[in-house]
């Protein structure tokens, strides 16, 4: 995924990125169910991990370069891409190109793609098959088309560009570079037709959809069966995780939170009684604790 000095004349760059997005764009919920996990369900889309709506972030130079490249100009802006220390002795070193917006789920980070949103606590093979099957599906439906049209007559590069263009224009809703926790990505994730599965429970029902259980069985990794399976175990897995931290809280709450905090209450009752008993002239001299009334250093027996 080198872009080269040149990124708007790589047509292999350009092809396979158009392939992301398309991917990004129709299996989306595909990829929000490979990173459904429990421990997921408290960190996306806060702090710094990314939202649950799964989007593409190109950069701004190589949004500029799609854009052209979509509108057929070359209104590339010269950017300069040295950063100048102001010391002379010093050669000049190159910047760096990569993404500083955490807040994108799938970001595009100088020379490959990041998908950014797996849980640091799952291993990586359920994303990597996910993300795979569907980049097959997109590459080989790019193929199919360049494959119709050169068949027509028209020239393999040309093809490739048209096809291109066409997966650009068609799924340009999955590209977003902005602020991925804001409400307003959220609504405009909406507008655009883009998945919001905020929890495990959603995302997992989407394995067994039929788009996802015809990608999986075309490409020959899971089958209708295999895939119901996977979806099961999840599901177990995530009541069994969810209920094992239910009761972990219990036992904190029961055993640390709750009798300091009763014992607190019963001091500050303690303490309250014996304040509206004692005198106001004598009250600075009332200790904040004693145990029973007859240690009370004000007359409170009358």
């Amino acid at each position: 995924m080198e872009p080269g000095p040149n990124p708007q004349t790589n047509d292999i760059f350009l092809t396979f990125t158009a392939a992301v997005v398309r991917a990004i764009s129709v299996h989306g919920d595909l990829l929000r169910a490979s990173i459904a996990v429990p421990g997921n369900e408290h960190r996306l889309g806060a702090n710094e991990a990314p939202p649950a709506i799964i989007s593409v972030f190109l950069g701004n130079h190589l949004d500029e370069v799609v854009q052209n490249f979509v509108a057929s100009t070359d209104n590339h802006t010269p950017k300069d891409d040295t950063m100048h220390l102001g010391v002379y002795s010093l050669p000049h070193a190159p910047k760096d190109a990569s993404d500083r917006n955490r807040t994108s789920p799938f970001a595009f980070t100088g020379n490959k793609f990041e998908f950014r949103a797996v849980g640091s606590s799952q291993s990586c093979a359920r994303p990597v098959t996910y993300l795979n099957a569907a980049m097959s599906e997109s590459l080989n439906h790019f193929a199919d088309e360049v494959e119709k049209l050169v068949k027509g007559g028209k020239a393999t590069k040309d093809a490739v560009h048209e096809v291109a263009r066409t997966f650009y224009k068609e799924h340009s809703r999955a590209i977003f570079g902005g602020n991925g926790y804001s409400q307003e990505w959220r609504d405009e994730a909406a507008r655009r037709g883009l998945w919001n599965l905020r929890t495990l429970p959603e995302a997992v029902q989407q394995l067994t959809s039929e788009k996802n259980a015809k990608l999986f069985e075309a490409a020959g990794i899971f089958n209708d069966a295999e895939l119901k399976a996977q979806q099961s175990t999840l599901y177990e897995h995530y009541c069994k995780h969810i209920q094992i931290e239910s009761d972990v809280m219990f036992d904190m709450a029961s055993s640390g939170i709750l009798p300091v905090a009763l014992s607190t209450r019963a001091r500050c009752l303690h303490l309250s009684t014996h304040r509206t008993r004692c005198r106001v002239n004598t009250w600075p001299r009332c200790p904040i604790w004693c145990p029973s009334s007859s240690q009370h250093w004000c007359n409170t027996r009358r």
